[in-house]
């Protein structure tokens, strides 16, 4: 009975271990939506290198490397590894003998199991078909320098209300130009190549304005809902039972206030006159009923 309990004890701690094995390379998913986040471009090389990296724990490398990653069958066992020769960490590797070989089958179709499902849900959330996602790398200067793309006008469409279409020649002439010119296209920090561009100058104009304007927008696309969340979550915190009465604008109000405050303390933050002038009478004009009737978030 001892025997039986100290297995069983063994056999879900090798299994916590094959859990945590795969937990590093998925929170590493989460890094981008940090404050100090990479641009969109860097982010979905990250995405496929990620992905790349858990599907290398138990899929075939010919087939991995013979497939693009949005055709990949994850799925299909006749693209796996042997058994015996799937990943599962260092520390499950270092005590997987201590087993009797029929626990050690278990527990790698567990952690087979646990890989399969990882890489379906991020498949789930991200469409690596999309060309959107596969254009976005025109951000990144290395690919500007190499002149992978000709034409900005495929993944532009796409953005309608960033650039017009009758604005499209425009922008692709400034990419083509973009391509020739004497710029550092090795700077590795890509906002920061991007605003050198902005300022180049032919006489005395801006040289790259369309292109620096879609540019700029395609950076601060959100990479998840992550973003939307965080507000929900501020608002959950500010409107509660006790305060269920603020008004929406209220409630922009104080959100606008914590983002002002974030790089300052209340007390030494620097009033300017712009702040001084929203103070009048019409702070205190009614709301919309409905607005005032609005129940908390749940």
């Amino acid at each position: 009975m001892l025997d039986a309990k100290k297995k069983s004890q063994r056999h879900i701690q090798a299994y916590q271990w094959s859990r945590s094995r795969e937990t590093p390379p998925i929170q590493q998913q989460g890094h981008p939506n940090s404050a100090a986040a990479p641009t969109s471009a860097n982010y979905i090389k990250q995405l496929v290198r990620l992905l790349r990296t858990i599907l290398e724990f138990y899929m075939k490398p010919d087939y991995l490397s013979a497939t693009d990653i949005e055709s990949v069958n994850y799925k299909n066992s006749n693209n796996f590894l042997e058994l015996d020769n799937i990943y599962m960490g260092a520390k499950m590797g270092a005590v997987i003998n201590q087993y009797p070989p029929n626990d050690i089958k278990t527990l790698k179709l567990k952690i087979l199991k646990l890989y399969i499902e990882g890489v379906s849900q991020i498949y789930k959330r991200f469409s690596f078909s999309s060309p959107v996602l596969k254009q976005i790398e025109v951000l990144d200067p290395k690919i500007i320098k190499e002149k992978k793309y000709n034409s900005l006008a495929l993944l532009a469409i796409h953005f309608p209300n960033i650039i017009a279409e009758n604005k499209l020649q425009e922008l692709d002439d400034q990419w083509r130009l973009l391509r020739n010119s004497p710029i550092d296209f090795d700077e590795t920090n890509i906002s920061k190549f991007w605003r050198e561009v902005a300022k180049e100058r032919i006489g005395d104009d801006y040289a790259f304005a369309t292109l620096t304007n879609f540019m700029s927008c395609l950076m601060v696309l959100p990479h998840s809902s992550a973003a939307v969340e965080r507000v929900f979550s501020a608002i959950n915190l500010n409107k509660t039972k006790q305060r269920n009465s603020l008004s929406t604008k209220t409630l922009c109000g104080i959100m606008h206030s914590k983002r002002l405050f974030k790089r300052t303390a209340c007390f030494s933050h620097e009033i300017n006159r712009n702040m001084l002038s929203l103070f009048n009478k019409n702070m205190y004009e009614d709301e919309e009923d409905e607005d005032r009737a609005m129940p908390a978030h749940t």
